[in-house]
């Protein structure tokens, strides 16, 4: 017995692919803005590197380890942020990702819900209708064979006491005859 018609296979199917779709999307989404990051992050040390002063160099060859150093001393300030954003990019996405395996969950949960209803609604019809059919092939039967039973046996015990009324009314007939002779005959003497 299956609990599932074709039709709500199919929606299940549908409504499967439509999740994974979402979820999808919303990981993309997340890629997208760390691949936007990245970007941000290669243009923003190509064009440092960039305005780096490649004229000075040649006329003050100690420029470069300031230059490096400065470098070095805004490097922290820039892996944190980095890692901030980064940080947030995915963070966002995973909260994103929950709400729509939460809604999702929702709307399976009542899926199921309404499936287990309409299973028991079925159950319930398909026992009543077994019970109709027991009454109507046992119990009514049974019911017709007992009320048979009964007026056969109110007939025979009528008749039974119809016959014994008779017949007592036969004995006191016979013994009232003689008697009754008995009676006229000593009444001629």
């Amino acid at each position: 017995m299956f609990f599932y018609s074709q039709q709500q296979i199919s929606d299940i199917n549908k409504a499967n692919y439509q999740s994974l779709v979402n979820l999808v999307g919303k990981c993309m989404n997340g890629y997208q803005k760390l691949a936007e990051l990245n970007m941000q992050t290669v243009r923003t040390i190509i064009d440092e590197s960039n305005n780096f002063p490649t004229d000075e160099i040649s006329e003050k060859s100690d420029n470069l380890p300031e230059w490096q150093s400065s470098m070095l001393t805004q490097f922290p300030e820039k892996a944190a942020s980095y890692n901030r954003h980064f940080r947030s990019i995915m963070l966002s996405t995973g909260a994103e990702v929950m709400r729509e395996t939460r809604r999702q969950y929702e709307s399976r949960g009542n899926q199921v819900d309404a499936i287990f209803e309409e299973a028991i609604e079925k159950a319930t019809a398909a026992t009543a209708r077994a019970v109709e059919r027991l009454a109507a092939n046992v119990v009514q039967p049974a019911q017709d064979s007992f009320d048979a039973t009964v007026k056969v046996e109110e007939r025979s015990s009528s008749e039974a006491f119809a016959q014994g009324t008779k017949a007592g009314d036969d004995v006191v007939a016979a013994i009232e005859a003689p008697v009754e002779t008995h009676t006229k005959s000593a009444n001629k003497r």
